[in-house]
Parts: structure tokens; C-alpha cells; sequence
């Protein structure tokens, strides 16, 4: 089963982490995903798998948010997410952006993905 979990807000994005919970993802489990409510004057920020999970949360909240950005580890030394879409002007279709830029608080909740 999947559940989406705000793990960090900052003024700047939230960071959205895809769980699992310890158990095999379904494609199934898109019909009953609980979508948590995000603030639209902000970006996005997806953190976890299985891909098509993640393609399938940024397209319901693509009208929603400013921007929107997948966590990839193998982008950089420093963790990192590439913007996939944005109505923002300064942050651009393709652009890698470290996590740490958006001043989320904890390091420890950027840590797994």
C-alpha cells in the first residue's frame, strides 16, 4: 500500500515522500491513494518509488503548485531534485536544484528516499 507523507515545508516547497510502509507496491494502489493537501504558492518536492508513482503525484497536483521536482540520489554528491515542471520562472524545466537550497530543516529527513 502506498501513502504519501509531507515529511518538511519550508517557505519555499514541500517535500512529499512516497511510503510503503514495508510492503509491495501495487498499481492498484493509485485508485485509492490519499492525495494530502499542499500549498499551491510553493513547489513541490517527490521523494521515493516506485517511478510511476511519482509521475502519477505530480500529475494530479500539476495545476496545484508552482513547481514540481523529483528527488533523484544519483544526480549529484549533494542530495538534489530535477524540476520536471514549473509555472516559475526561476526554477526551470530541467534545472537541478540541491534539497538543501530549499531550507527544509531536518538532514535527517532528507536522508532516504
Amino acid at each position: 500500500m502506498i501513502e504519501l507523507v509531507i515529511e518538511q515545508n519550508s517557505g519555499v516547497a514541500t517535500l512529499l515522500q512516497i511510503s510503503l510502509n514495508g510492503s509491495q507496491a501495487s498499481a492498484s494502489d493509485l485508485v485509492d491513494l490519499e492525495f494530502p493537501d499542499v500549498e499551491g504558492s510553493k513547489g513541490l518536492v517527490i521523494s521515493g518509488f516506485p517511478q510511476w508513482a511519482a509521475g502519477a503525484i505530480a500529475v494530479e497536483y500539476k495545476n496545484k503548485v508552482k513547481w514540481i521536482a523529483f528527488v533523484d540520489p544519483k544526480l549529484s554528491e549533494e542530495k538534489s531534485a530535477v524540476i520536471i515542471w514549473s509555472l516559475d520562472r526561476a526554477y526551470r524545466r530541467g534545472d537541478i536544484v540541491p534539497l538543501s537550497s530549499l531550507d527544509f530543516g531536518s538532514p535527517a529527513a532528507l536522508a532516504g528516499n
